[in-house]
């Protein structure tokens, strides 16, 4: 089950378990995606959050947390959009994931 958390600081897109995607830089393991606010060492701050540093993919917030749109199972920030069904048709933004479909055991 996906949900969404949201802070002053952060937006936290736990996916449920740790998942394939795809990035402006290439395929990675996942459970989290994370827009964070600040700089510095963010280990520490997602640990008190409940987030595995490691298994969260983390990208510079450039603005307020609040101010994104959800159109279907595309989730869109300033600068980044999480495309929960798939790969896009495009991409709209310099930094993206989506989440590749599960394979099956058939």
């Amino acid at each position: 089950m996906v949900s969404l958390r949201i802070s002053q600081q952060m937006w936290v897109l736990d996916l449920g378990e740790v998942r394939r995607l795809q990035t402006q830089e290439g395929p990675k393991l996942a459970r989290y995606v994370v827009a964070a606010r600040w700089e510095g060492p963010l280990g520490p701050r997602l640990l008190r959050v409940g987030v595995l540093p490691t298994q969260a993919l983390v990208y510079p917030l450039m603005g307020d947390p609040l101010e994104f749109d959800q159109e279907g199972q595309t989730l869109r920030l300033p600068g980044l959009c999480v495309y929960l069904e798939g790969a896009p048709e495009f991409v709209e933004t310099p930094w993206y994931v989506w989440v590749e479909p599960c394979a099956s055991l058939a």
